[in-house]
C-alpha cells in the first residue's frame, strides 16, 4: 500500500537501493524503534525487516524492475554493511527479486566496480570474505 503512493519514478533501481541499503544497514533490533510505539498493544513489534514481504511488494508494483540494476545502484552515501545479517539482507532481495526469472548470479559488477562510497564498498567486501 505504501509502494502505491511512490509512483512510476519511486520504483526505480536507485529508489530501491537507497531501501535495501538501509535495511542492510540496519537488519535487526527494530523493536527499540521509536516508531514501533505507534502499533497496537496487541501486536508484537518486528525485530528484522520482512525483505519476502518488502521485494513481492516490488514486483507486484513494477515486475519488470531490474534487479541486477538495484543491486548496481548500492553505491549511495548511506550504504554500510557491518554484518552477516545486512548481507543476507542484500543476497534474499536479489534471489527473490529474480525468482520467476532466468536464474541469474548476484552481479559481480556491483560489487567490484568503482564506487564512490568507498567506506561502504569495503564494508560490503569484508563482510562477504568473514561470511560463513
Amino acid at each position: 500500500q505504501v509502494l502505491s503512493h511512490a509512483g512510476p519514478a519511486g520504483l526505480e533501481p536507485p529508489s530501491i537501493a537507497r531501501v535495501l541499503a538501509m535495511m542492510a544497514r540496519t537488519p535487526d533490533g527494530l523493536a527499540s524503534d521509536p516508531a514501533a510505539t505507534f502499533l497496537p498493544d496487541t501486536a508484537a513489534p518486528p525485530t528484522t525487516w520482512d525483505v519476502a514481504a518488502f521485494v513481492g511488494a516490488v514486483k507486484s508494483a513494477a515486475p519488470s524492475l531490474d534487479w541486477a540494476a538495484v543491486m548496481c545502484q548500492l553505491d549511495c552515501p548511506s550504504f554500510h554493511v557491518s554484518d552477516v545479517a545486512g548481507l543476507t539482507i542484500l543476497s534474499t532481495a536479489f534471489k527473490l527479486g529474480t525468482s520467476g526469472a532466468p536464474p541469474q548470479a548476484f552481479p559481480t559488477r556491483a560489487v567490484v566496480g568503482r564506487w564512490k562510497n568507498t567506506k561502504g564498498q569495503l564494508s560490503l567486501l569484508r563482510t562477504a570474505l568473514h561470511a560463513p
